[in-house]
């Protein structure tokens, strides 16, 4: 519903056919990933804490251990790792930072 009031929202206002297909790639990127998000936020409220537990540490280790700094951890450290990390989504030309900022 999202994407359709977006797409005719374009549409009536003339945005060129360039910036409002890579808009509407944002808008769909966002929307996944806020379904995602509910999703995730639904399953994790009806855990008990050590199997959320777990499953942070499925999900987010998977990712980190491919960095040698966090495959490089002990066990336990690496745990704790992932029960604190968070997500961050960002969509297509999000700018996360500029040139030369520390």
């Amino acid at each position: 519903r999202r994407y359709k009031s977006a797409k005719a929202f374009l549409a009536q206002k003339n945005i060129s056919t360039d910036l409002s297909n890579r808009l509407l790639s944002y808008v769909e990127n966002w929307l996944l990933s806020d379904l995602q998000r509910q999703a995730k936020e639904d399953l994790t409220k009806m855990l008990s804490s050590s199997l959320r537990e777990t499953m942070e540490q499925e999900l987010v280790g998977g990712k980190l251990c491919r960095y040698s700094w966090f495959a490089s951890l002990d066990v336990k450290a690496f745990r704790r790792v992932c029960t604190i990390c968070t997500s961050k989504s960002y969509g297509p030309e999000d700018l996360l930072f500029y040139f030369g900022d520390s």
